[in-house]
């Protein structure tokens, strides 16, 4: 009886195909995994732009006051020239991804600084005035 086969495979061939089988395989898993973050939450906005890199700067747990929790977040590529639209799809998102219900927009730590601090507002003049984006309360964002 003939073995009938599409694929005709030399000798250790397969051996040699393995290891480029596995990278195909590694980057179709991180390809579909790009556009969701470690707990799952989907990265991408409205208009399938990605979630800029943001860094959680503070968080207060004011949950025994029945307040949630509250949170400074720095996005350093945003600034008082985006839209309010883009500033509230942003603020929600990250919102969401760390379980914030109010949350505090900042494109610099010096204006998170500026804010809590009139002594470094004094040192550090225009700080807030130019980084301090807005904030986001009851999933309403009120630019500033």
């Amino acid at each position: 009886m003939k073995k009938c086969s599409v694929f005709k495979f030399k000798k250790g061939m397969m051996r040699s195909a393995a290891p480029v089988l596995l990278l195909i395989i590694f980057g179709l898993v991180c390809f579909s995994c790009n556009s969701r973050d470690r707990s799952g939450h989907d990265l991408t906005g409205q208009g399938g732009e990605k979630l800029p890199k943001y860094q959680v700067l503070d968080t207060v747990d004011r949950s025994a006051l029945g307040n949630g929790i509250y949170a400074d977040v720095l996005v350093e590529s945003l600034s008082k020239n985006d839209s309010a639209d883009k500033l509230a799809d942003i603020a929600k998102r990250i919102a969401e991804i760390i379980s914030a219900n109010e949350l505090s927009l900042y494109c610099s730590e010096d204006a998170k600084r500026a804010n809590f601090s009139e002594s470094y507002s004094k040192s550090h003049p225009g700080a807030l005035e130019k980084c301090a984006l807005g904030v986001l309360r009851d999933n309403s964002f009120q630019k500033y």
